[in-house]
């Protein structure tokens, strides 16, 4: 069956068999790799076929499925924890970590003979298989064994994904931490690693790489109902804590800064200097972006207030000392704005802020500063993306942004896009992810160059979204690959203190932050 998205949910259609075609050149339009996915019949999940449509769709392989190895059945009352989630925290349409039944997966796909040779296998079963072909295999944390992943979700504790056998490096740390909901940490975890298994696949395996039988399956030591505990008290406490309005919220620091004590430079928060922009609790402020204008400095911010529930671009200005003035709106529309990323460009100013409830990126060019904006292009469309970032280098523009791919996180996964020009067109610069980390992936500020090098502020969302910043050199930009290292984390302190971290820019003697207090 081949599926489709029609409103909330999917429904699936009969697919023609792989591989088959009619006419006499069908021979030639056969591809030439087998490939053999083995899953386990006692551990099927919603995704599986997710990623076989997704490698069919390529047309490149002969797909077959191995169903033989079964091993220890999913750990008990695991489906009814996730039925329960579906009804109390109202999860709609088809689920990444939905159990299905071993027959819609013999419905959907030919099954694999054991006389047919495979050029490639992917085994998903974590049971261990025989035959000469090159294997690639799903490892979590090191070990084949799923119910190491669903131990790790449960806690939460990070979670690093490789694929043992592929020719090429693959790993990511899927975000996991976020609600306590185990249908979304695992559809996080899901649609990160179906991902990753595409892009081995893309690779291939390197020369008779073969991994052998793991170990056995340890018996299943997942304490469900004790997650489900915890789940359904945090639910009450973001209830109560919405009734009482007194959530926790951002709040937008500034400082006079010199260059030697810059954070960016010293990697580490100063013992003293911010000033918090306050607000009347009615409010938060978040994103702080600098431009300076016929000898003003301005800060741009998200300001999202309590009763509307949806973002809008402000603006103040910065006096010598390093406080900022009050707030006053400059940019909304019918969604939710953020992350108002500010760029000067052949003598215009412009602006790309967050705005991914639309579906797209936005150029918008100032009028008058700081107060009038107009939309001049679309960069990208058709994307949910979060806090896209440009930068021009070498005559390229470069967009780095956080997006959510299936049912995975934005807080994750970083997309590289590329253009000639400003107003593009651009195309994504990759096939796939730049990066699937939630230690460094999403953007959180102006790349800049410092000491001969090229560094990119990014958040750090292994433990809660914005808990921390990561400071990262880039190693490489091009179009046939990324790379990163991230050098240091930096999380609130005594001189900014609360328990948030999620946005550095710094220009003109100044340095601004956000932090969650």
């Amino acid at each position: 069956m081949i599926a489709e998205d029609v409103g909330q949910g999917r429904v699936e259609r009969p697919r023609e068999p792989v591989g088959a075609a009619d006419g006499p050149d069908a021979e030639d339009r056969v591809p030439a790799t087998r490939l053999v996915l083995r899953l386990d019949p006692n551990r099927l999940w919603r995704w599986h076929l997710w990623l076989v449509d997704e490698i069919a769709a390529t047309g490149r392989y002969r797909i077959a499925l191995d169903l033989s190895a079964a091993g220890a059945p999913m750990p008990r009352g695991l489906g009814l924890l996730l039925d329960l989630e579906r009804l109390v925290f109202r999860l709609r349409g088809e689920q990444a970590a939905e159990p299905i039944p071993a027959e819609t997966v013999r419905r959907a796909w030919p099954l694999a003979r054991p006389t047919d040779p495979a050029d490639l296998v992917l085994d998903l079963s974590g049971c261990g298989g025989v035959g000469d072909a090159p294997v690639l295999r799903p490892l979590f944390d090191g070990s084949p064994d799923e119910d190491v992943l669903l131990e790790r979700v449960m806690e939460p504790a990070s979670l690093t994904l490789t694929i043992d056998g592929a020719a090429r490096p693959e790993r990511a740390r899927p975000e996991i931490a976020g609600r306590p909901v185990l249908t979304e940490r695992l559809n996080n975890v899901f649609s990160a690693l179906l991902g990753l298994c595409l892009r081995a696949i893309d690779g291939g395996a390197t020369s008779g790489a073969q991994t052998g039988s793991p170990a056995p399956r340890r018996p299943g030591s997942t304490d469900l109902a004790a997650f489900a505990s915890r789940a359904a008290r945090a639910k009450v406490a973001r209830s109560l804590t919405k009734l009482s309005r007194e959530a926790p919220r951002w709040r937008v620091g500034a400082r006079r800064t010199r260059d030697e004590d810059l954070v960016a430079r010293t990697l580490r928060l100063p013992p003293a200097g911010f000033t918090i922009l306050p607000d009347d609790g009615r409010r938060f402020y978040a994103d702080p972006f600098l431009l300076r204008a016929e000898g003003t400095t301005y800060v741009f911010v998200e300001e999202f207030p309590f009763d509307t529930q949806k973002g809008i671009v402000s603006v103040g200005t910065l006096d010598e000392s390093g406080r900022i003035s009050a707030m006053r709106p400059v940019l909304e529309e019918a969604h939710h704005l953020s992350y108002p990323h500010i760029l000067e460009h052949a003598g215009a100013t412009y602006m790309v802020p967050e705005s991914c409830n639309s579906g797209t990126i936005c150029l918008y060019r100032a009028v008058r500063l700081p107060d009038i904006w107009e939309k001049v292009a679309v960069l990208v469309d058709g994307l949910d993306a979060s806090d896209p970032t440009l930068h021009h280098r070498d005559g390229v523009w470069w967009m780095f942004a956080a997006v959510r791919e299936r049912q995975g996180s934005r807080n994750d996964t970083l997309r590289l896009f590329t253009a000639p020009d400003l107003l593009g067109p651009w195309t994504p610069a990759l096939a796939g992810p730049a990066l699937i980390d939630a230690t460094s992936a999403r953007p959180a500020g102006n790349l800049f160059e410092m000491d001969g090098k090229l560094w990119r502020p990014a958040q750090d969302c292994s433990r809660s979204y914005g808990g921390a910043l990561a400071l990262c050199t880039v190693e490489r930009l091009a179009h046939d690959g990324y790379a990163q290292t991230r050098v240091t984390t930096i999380e609130p302190g005594a001189s900014l203190p609360g328990y948030g971290l999620h946005t550095l820019n710094f220009a003109y003697g100044y340095e601004v932050v956000d932090v969650v207090m």
